[in-house]
């Protein structure tokens, strides 16, 4: 485990090179929790620049899921 300060983003960008890691799982606080079919794909902002720039696949967890 490693604590590392910046954007949170960025920081998970260059971990995910530096580690040679083959994927990621993250867990989201974006909006639409509240909706219990979690229909939503409105994610946190993190989530969209790890997604959108990752170049390995990125699993997302709900936290409020069942």
């Amino acid at each position: 485990m490693k604590l590392v300060q910046g954007d949170a983003a960025t920081e998970i960008l260059k971990m995910i090179k530096k580690a040679k890691a083959d994927m990621v799982v993250l867990t989201t606080h974006g909006r639409g929790h509240e909706d219990l079919d979690q229909k939503s794909t409105d994610f946190g902002s993190v989530a969209k620049k790890v997604m959108a720039n990752s170049p390995v696949p990125v699993h997302l967890v709900n936290p409020f899921g069942k």
